[in-house]
């Protein structure tokens, strides 16, 4: 389902720093590359603690605001 009237805001590029920030709040699968790519294997988050990474951005944002 999509978001026409872009009532959600999805903060992929927050998550992806997170995750490589701090690695516990985030489950990696390695898996093959689908069939039209180079075949490789890669690592692909399955599964990301939202709570603790929303937390965290918040926290950092409010950080950097009163400075």
């Amino acid at each position: 389902a999509t978001d026409k009237e872009k009532r959600k805001w999805i903060m992929w590029d927050v998550a992806i720093l997170e995750a490589l920030a701090y690695p516990e709040l985030a489950e990696e699968k390695e898996v093959m590359t689908p069939h039209d790519n180079l075949a490789r294997r890669i690592k692909v988050y399955t599964k990301i603690d939202v709570p603790a990474m929303k937390a965290n951005f918040e926290n950092a944002l409010d950080t950097f605001l009163k400075q």
